[in-house]
């Protein structure tokens, strides 16, 4: 985890000088249990701005401890990306881009005890490394605001899968 945190703190000093853009948006699972998070993300453009940096935490929300079509979801779950984009271009305010990442996820679930077959309930914690692949576009909407859109299939062990994310991104440098 310390390795991941000093990683994206390189990531953004180096690149303070290019085109930076922070922003939050809502990522929505379409399968493995349609889980729902809440992404804060950002955006550093490299060099000839051909290619940005995308480091972002979701926190995923509506977790529970029941059981649902015979799954356990978690009680808590965080995701941690770090995705690299390859921009296309800009064409009449629009931005589309192929995206490979990683990402480390983290969280806990609670077993229930069962008194009949003995067994006390429990707290389980676990934590995991993945990849992402997909695809996205910005709009920009001002010279400071643009829509970001992604679909991005995360390639891990628990809790992964198709999803979309939407929100919106704002311009702080460059």
């Amino acid at each position: 985890m310390k390795k991941l945190l000093s990683l994206l703190i390189v990531i953004i000093g180096v690149n303070i000088n290019a085109q930076t853009s922070i922003g939050a948006g809502f990522f929505t699972g379409l399968d493995g249990g349609g889980l729902s998070a809440l992404e804060i993300n950002s955006e550093f453009a490299l060099a000839d701005g051909q290619y940005s940096i995308s480091p972002s935490l979701d926190y995923y929300m509506g977790l529970s401890d029941k059981y649902e079509t015979g799954d356990l979801l978690p009680s808590s779950l965080i995701g941690i990306n770090v995705d690299a984009h390859y921009n296309l271009g800009d064409f009449e305010s629009v931005n589309y881009y192929p995206l490979v990442g990683i990402r480390y996820q983290m969280g806990s679930l609670n077993y229930p005890g069962n008194a009949y077959l003995g067994l006390k309930a429990q707290k389980v914690k676990f934590n995991n490394f993945g990849f992402s692949l997909g695809g996205g576009l910005t709009y920009s909407l001002s010279g400071n605001l643009k829509i970001i859109g992604e679909v991005k299939y995360l390639i891990i062990k628990d809790y992964g899968g198709l999803g979309i994310l939407t929100g919106l991104l704002i311009n702080i440098g460059g």
